[in-house]
């Protein structure tokens, strides 16, 4: 029975090592950074890749709320704590947050924060657990994007004021022409058919010239 017992713990214990094993090489594969926060006694764990994609080794830095908060870019701390606040009291289903960390080179690292915290009987967190992804990458691409976009908008906008003045430079000299034609065609003094003739086709192609440059 002893030696039945035995082997059931070094099976149980060598499944753990490899499923311990298979955990750490999952994190290492996936590039996240792991925390792990604890709330009685007060410890939070984050793992290498967490210090790594904010430029320090593992020994530079030491987890705690402290440091937490002195990393958040102060545009972002209040949202941050605002939803992860809003998580921890049961108003929010999830955990999932985008912000800044300050890195150890001062430059701005977008995080994409996702949590799950663990809950005593009484409904009080104890543990609050989860991955930072950097997605800087995809914050620069959004950002050449609008840049691009915004280029594009004020491309447009120059396109149409230059028509509009275009339009109202070339209208004006348009309608005295198209005046005079209307002038003439109602004088009592043109009486040769050709002339007439030559007059009505001046107007009508001054009002064409005008349709267009409308539609333009």
């Amino acid at each position: 029975y002893l030696l039945e017992a035995q082997s059931k713990v070094r099976l149980a214990e060598a499944n753990m090592r490899e499923s311990e094993e298979r955990l750490r090489l999952a994190i290492r594969g996936s590039n996240d950074g792991i925390f792990d926060w604890n709330f009685k006694n007060h410890e939070i764990y984050w793992s290498t890749q967490y210090k790594s994609m904010l430029g320090y080794e593992d020994h530079e830095i030491t987890a705690s709320e402290e440091e937490f908060r002195k990393l958040i870019h102060p545009e972002d701390s209040e949202s941050f704590w605002e939803s992860f606040n809003n998580y921890i009291n049961g108003n929010l289903s999830e955990f999932s947050c985008i912000f800044r960390l300050i890195a150890k080179s001062g430059r701005p690292v977008w995080i994409h924060g996702r949590g799950k915290a663990l809950f005593d009987q009484e409904g009080h967190p104890v543990r609050f657990i989860g991955a930072h992804t950097d997605i800087s990458y995809i914050k620069e691409h959004e950002r050449q994007l609008k840049e691009e976009r915004d280029r594009a908008e004020a491309a447009s906008t120059a396109k149409g004021e230059f028509l509009a003045h275009m339009s109202h430079e070339i209208r004006t000299p348009l309608t005295a022409v198209s005046g005079i034609a209307e002038i003439l065609g109602q004088s009592n003094d043109i009486v040769d058919p050709g002339h007439k003739k030559l007059i009505k086709t001046l107007k009508t192609s001054t009002e064409s010239l005008k349709e267009l440059i409308t539609d333009i």
